[in-house]
């Protein structure tokens, strides 16, 4: 998924989490919104976000939950 992030390919990036996601695994929606924070306070996240051709490359709130992505 970073790979497609950072090749510019922002617009993939979810269709393919969908398409690799394991039946039953509950955090979905967490594990989506913790990705795009984490890429957001990433220190190349400008560049990235201008690459993708994002309008606002902060997409996220400023107080989204940075850190660790866990399942269950």
């Amino acid at each position: 998924m970073v790979d497609l992030v950072y090749s510019g390919n922002f617009d993939q990036t979810e269709r393919f989490m969908d398409a690799a996601w394991k039946p039953g695994w509950p955090t979905r929606e967490v594990f989506w919104d913790r990705f795009r924070c984490n890429l957001q306070h990433g220190r190349f996240w400008l560049g990235v976000a201008e690459l993708n051709g994002f309008d606002d490359p902060m997409f996220m709130s400023e107080d989204c939950e940075i850190g660790d992505i866990e399942q269950g």
